[in-house]
Order: structure tokens, then C-alpha cells, then sequence
């Protein structure tokens, strides 16, 4: 497809530790969080990076990074 792989690294242990410190992150912050964004957006988010964070904890999701290059 005209690239060239330069790099494949899984980065499914530092995204795992990432969104599990976000949701914490982010629940720490609930009071700031409501004042901010409202109710509504507040729990929206906190079900998507709880969702998240579970996905990545049970094993179900991993994450590459790619860099490629044009030839």
C-alpha cells in the first residue's frame, strides 16, 4: 500500500495502567466533574472509561502502536 513498517509495539500492559488511572482520575474529580460538565455528561463519561478500563483488565481488548512510512 506504498508503507513500510518502522515500528510494532503492543502497548496493551501501559493502556491497561493508563485507563484504570484515568477512571480513578476521574472519579476523584466526580464534584469538579458535575460542576463542569453537568450530570448527564459526567456519568457518560465515567460509564466510558469504566468500560474501558474493564475491557482492557479482563483481557478482552489489547492496543498496538504502528508507525509506518511512506516509500
Amino acid at each position: 500500500a506504498g508503507f513500510s513498517l518502522r515500528l510494532v509495539e503492543d502497548m496493551t500492559d501501559s493502556w491497561t495502567a493508563f485507563t484504570s488511572e484515568r477512571l480513578a482520575a476521574f472519579r476523584a474529580a466526580r464534584d469538579r466533574n458535575l460542576a463542569v460538565h453537568g450530570a448527564a455528561i459526567t456519568e457518560g463519561l465515567e460509564d466510558f472509561y469504566a468500560t474501558v478500563a474493564s475491557l482492557y483488565a479482563d483481557g478482552v481488548i489489547g492496543g498496538i502502536r504502528i508507525l509506518a512510512v511512506a516509500d
